[in-house]
């Protein structure tokens, strides 16, 4: 079972970044592989491990 749904809004949090930033799950990959497609506010798509995502619900940046 998924823990991000199509449509969820996350917060990306790389080690080496200073500052999660917002996006959008477009997808999950198949297989419960745990890597998710994203997308940020400006239109870039990543592939994203679960570990690097956090539940944006109730978060201000």
């Amino acid at each position: 079972m998924s823990t991000y749904r199509r449509g969820d809004q996350v917060l990306v949090d790389f080690p080496d970044e200073d500052q999660p930033f917002a996006a959008t799950v477009l997808a999950e990959n198949p297989a419960g592989s745990g890597r998710y497609e994203v997308q940020e506010s400006c239109g870039l798509r990543l592939a994203v491990n679960e570990s690097v995502l956090l539940p944006a619900s109730g978060v201000v940046l």
